[in-house]
């Protein structure tokens, strides 16, 4: 339809809507661009939540935090809502984060993405809420998040405020859900192992960075988890099977 006109807005739509159902972002925003160039003032709620997705997937977390606002000016949704907090944590407004997936929450109190950014939120804003955050990523479990990046991102939270206990539940969900991702069994491993690990803990510790070691790339990698493994081994009087790492 393009060739025959180029000015057709309805094709420009559809055009974008093509390719960010196939994946493909960088032509499904210019469509959507060429489009709202055409008629910038059309309201089309679709086009502008998936340009904004477009946006959060780049992280251009700017541009992304003006389309939501805009998106959830002119309509309701959860999504929108959700996308506009995480535009704001992302850019450190964690006031407008809270208040953004706050009322996602409302809209969706079932929905466990809004649950796993309550989480996020509340451990980036340090320890004073690591209760409320438990309690969050709790709901979450309990709802079903199976979102990979935003399990990694709790983890990874947990560990660093050195919460091993929380840390393990996420990298333990991040095991399950995503098993042939390294450096997520790496992460599970490391925490398994743990300043005061018992035996039981090490061994499934040595079995995880087994599975770590056949799924990294790069030399330099597969000598780091292999070293951690060896000195486990060492700890476990074990050295006899130093030889099949």
């Amino acid at each position: 339809m393009l060739p025959n006109n180029n000015d057709n807005y309805e094709a420009w739509v559809m055009r974008g809507h093509a390719f960010y159902l196939h994946g493909n972002l960088f032509d499904s925003e210019e469509s959507y661009i060429r489009a709202l160039r055409l008629k910038p003032q059309m309201k089309d709620p679709v086009l502008q939540e998936r340009l904004g997705i477009i946006y959060a997937k780049r992280k251009a977390w700017k541009d992304a935090k003006t389309v939501f606002m805009k998106c959830c000016k002119e309509r309701v949704s959860t999504t929108s809502w959700i996308y506009l907090g995480l535009s704001y944590l992302r850019l450190g407004q964690l006031k407008e984060a809270e208040d953004a997936i706050s009322n996602a929450n409302i809209l969706d109190n079932t929905n466990p993405k809004v649950w796993g950014f309550m989480t996020i939120l509340c451990l980036s804003t340090g320890r004073q809420r690591l209760i409320q955050a438990n309690l969050s990523f709790k709901e979450a479990l309990r709802l079903g998040l199976k979102d990979q990046e935003i399990i990694e991102e709790i983890g990874d939270l947990y560990s660093n405020s050195e919460e091993l206990d929380q840390a393990l539940i996420a990298y333990q969900k991040l095991a399950e859900i995503a098993p042939t991702f390294a450096d997520g069994l790496r992460k599970f491993a490391e925490v398994l192992e743990g300043p005061h690990g018992q035996h039981q803990n090490i061994d499934m510790a040595i079995e995880y960075y087994k599975k770590a070691l056949q799924l990294t790339e790069g030399q330099q990698n597969k000598r780091e988890i292999a070293t951690k493994m060896a000195a486990l081994y060492r700890k476990m009087g074990r050295d006899a099977e130093l030889r099949d790492i």
